[in-house]
């Protein structure tokens, strides 16, 4: 992770630099969203979300009371789970699938232009 995040057209990033990210989900986003969300500066790090209810927040080791305006962002997603090959062409049918490691739109393209 760090060899990526420290080419001069660094490949990955990071909300928090103080944090080093325990796994790799793969996700995309822009430079200019990436520095938005930098500049929020209230994140909350008490581990996962149990519940949201009606102002208030649950998480596995706290509680967070939450204002109207409040804005929850869940960064635990996972973008594009891995999930076992299939044959591309079958039956005279065509099953889309990430055939290239966190390229959705590049396996949809090349898939295309094999058919």
């Amino acid at each position: 992770f760090l060899k990526m995040e420290s080419n001069l057209n660094p490949q990955v990033t990071r909300l928090d630099q103080n944090i080093l990210p325990k796994k790799f989900r793969g996700a995309t986003i822009s430079r200019y969203s990436i520095s938005k969300l930098k500049s929020i500066n209230r994140m909350i790090r008490l581990g996962r979300i149990v519940r949201i209810e009606n102002g208030r927040m649950e998480l596995e080791r706290g509680n967070i009371r939450l204002t109207k305006d409040s804005c929850v962002i869940d960064c635990t997603a996972d973008g594009l789970p891995s999930k076992d090959p299939l044959p591309v062409f079958c039956d005279e049918k065509i099953i889309l699938q990430s055939i290239q490691t966190f390229q959705p739109t590049y396996s949809a393209a090349l898939i295309a232009y094999v058919e």
